[in-house]
């Protein structure tokens, strides 16, 4: 059983909304010259909805803290979708980072913004927690990147925790 505010709530259900009436416009948007890739995001978006769908059938509308009995556990999600803020765990250093997985075109408003099409973006949709996953690195000093354009190394990370923000 998963718990979440009404707000949370709310706008998950927008989202579904959205991804469901705009999927060919997102697609054509995103993809304007690759019918293959258009294709590829449609049929993931279809599963996609579906997985979420089908948590939402255990989901628990939660209108006053007291009614949970762990209230670490409000709004986390058991795994990752567009919006939620995703812990990670870089391993073996063990640093802890976290970012959110968001529409290409909300990278400039939200900080720690990984658009869902990049390929960290992608490698952490619908993954649950304790999930690993590879995230780049820079050659650096080491310190975490969350891209995977070019990078020079890579280093697992462990998903530690998926909360959904309203």
């Amino acid at each position: 059983m998963i718990a979440l505010t009404k707000p949370v709530f709310e706008k998950l259900i927008e989202h579904l909304i959205k991804i469901e009436e705009s999927s060919d416009s997102l697609a054509d948007f995103y993809f304007p010259d690759s019918p293959e890739d258009q294709e590829e995001l449609l049929e993931f978006f279809t599963v996609y909805v579906k997985k979420i769908e089908d948590e939402l059938q255990n989901a628990e509308v939660i209108s006053q803290f007291s009614k949970v009995q762990d209230p670490g556990t409000l709004n986390t999600f058991p795994f990752v979708i567009i919006g939620s803020e995703v812990g990670l765990e870089t391993l073996p250093a063990r640093a802890f980072n976290t970012c959110r997985v968001i529409f290409p075109d909300s990278q400039a408003n939200v900080k720690n913004g990984i658009s869902f099409l990049s390929q960290l973006g992608r490698s952490l949709l619908l993954r649950n927690c304790g999930s690993v996953i590879d995230v780049g690195i820079d050659g650096g000093n080491g310190t975490t990147v969350y891209s995977f354009d070019t990078p020079s190394k890579t280093r697992k990370a462990i998903i530690k925790s998926i909360r959904l923000l309203a």
